[in-house]
């Protein structure tokens, strides 16, 4: 008798949800997913998309090897030949492109990195021909 007790308590406890009340949160969490990752992420591939197939020759662009380099020629709808550096074009998938450079900051970039070096080196040689002065 003591053992019919016991398993009738124990049927009595099961819980008695319904499908709704197991959908809800699921159906939340997958929205919430939905509007944190998949939607931002699809926008930033249609934006580079669009950047990847408006390449024209002469835009400064930077690959995804993080090389900043000049477009020569664009072979196909997948290819793109870049300029790294005088007389060096290589070819690259159009993919591997990751951002387009401002034209005004690139120029911008290119006259900081010259001038100085030449500066350098003119003062350089002018401190080499003076003579030292003599302590009185």
């Amino acid at each position: 008798m003591f053992i019919n007790e016991a398993f009738a308590q124990t049927a009595a406890a099961t819980p008695q949800g319904g499908v709704i009340e197991f959908l809800t949160p699921l159906v939340v969490v997958v929205a919430i997913f939905y509007m944190l990752v998949w939607r931002p992420q699809g926008k930033r591939m249609k934006a580079h998309e669009e950047m990847v197939q408006s390449l024209k020759v002469g835009d400064k662009v930077i690959t995804t090897g993080g090389i900043q380099a000049t477009v020569a020629k664009t072979i196909d709808d997948t290819a793109v030949v870049l300029t790294i550096a005088r007389d060096t074009d290589v070819t690259f998938s159009r993919h591997s492109v990751t951002a387009l450079l401002d034209q005004s900051t690139a120029e911008a970039k290119e006259d900081v990195y010259k001038k100085p070096v030449k500066k350098i080196a003119k003062k350089s040689a002018k401190k080499s021909t003076k003579k030292p002065k003599k302590a009185a």
